[in-house]
């Protein structure tokens, strides 16, 4: 099984979700109009903002605290793949005396179909928020990867899921969705990814990644996002995130501006 996510919650420094760069006065990269979108680019566009201006605005906040709103959108999810056509499954767990669940829908590999690609996001919000970034996007976009891949006849099966309760205080707990969901299954090591995560331990005092962060944004102008356990996990403290998920151009000049720091003359 590999799991691929679609969560924006991991970058919680908001400045390093679009840009990997943090300095106003940078050198753009693109300049100009941009294209017109396709006729297909267009669909998807209006899809994926039906969805989270439903979600975000209609809806709201989802949790155990808001949980009529929780238990609305798990529903709204539920018949929005079942209109796909879709059968669709509840992976159902009591949380504080309430009922949660996961709800998934695939497409059997024609192959292999034992191996599963799982493509998941989660449909929960913090606190006081309607989450139209964290993660309403992802969900968004869960549901159009699940609409365009409808008819293929992949080799894998694709396993499309919508998470409950990975936001705090249920992350990194038992009663997260993904991990009640995941509980038991043979998750194969990755091939790929678009972040690393160094160490940086030796390049600030005490090994505080935070502190190697903050100095990097007042001296080279860049925004990298720290390892903490609340959002990484055990182990996490002392290393950096960095996401690749950006043009070569941008990469390179914030590893320019990066050298002085990591690499002092």
């Amino acid at each position: 099984m590999v799991a691929v996510s679609c969560d924006s919650r991991r970058s919680r420094y908001r400045n390093c979700e679009r840009h990997l760069l943090h300095d106003q006065h940078a050198r753009p990269v693109f300049s100009g109009p941009l294209p017109p979108l396709s006729s297909a680019e267009v669909v998807i566009s209006g899809n994926l903002r039906k969805t989270v201006t439903y979600l975000a605005g209609n809806i709201g906040e989802r949790n155990i605290i808001a949980y009529p709103q929780l238990q609305a959108t798990a529903t709204f999810i539920e018949s929005w793949f079942k209109g796909l056509g879709y059968e669709v499954k509840s992976q159902e767990y009591v949380v504080q005396m309430r009922k949660v669940r996961n709800i998934s829908a695939e497409i059997q590999g024609t192959t292999t179909s034992n191996e599963i690609i799982v493509v998941a996001a989660h449909y929960d919000t913090v606190y006081d928020c309607p989450g139209a970034d964290d993660n309403t996007s992802g969900i968004a976009a869960l549901f159009e990867l699940a609409r365009l891949l409808r008819d293929s006849h992949p080799a894998r099966t694709i396993r499309f899921v919508a998470f409950v309760n990975e936001e705090p205080p249920w992350f990194q707990t038992g009663s997260m969705g993904s991990l009640a969901a995941l509980a038991g299954s043979n998750i194969q090591p990755l091939q790929g990814t678009y972040v690393i995560f160094p160490c940086v331990r030796s390049l600030t005092p005490n090994g505080d990644a935070a502190a190697f962060c903050d100095r990097l944004r007042h001296e080279s102008r860049v925004a990298l996002v720290p390892g903490l356990p609340r959002w990484f996990g055990p182990g996490s403290e002392g290393h950096v995130r960095i996401c690749f998920a950006t043009s070569r151009a941008i990469l390179q000049e914030a590893f320019d501006r990066m050298e002085p720091v990591v690499n002092p003359r």
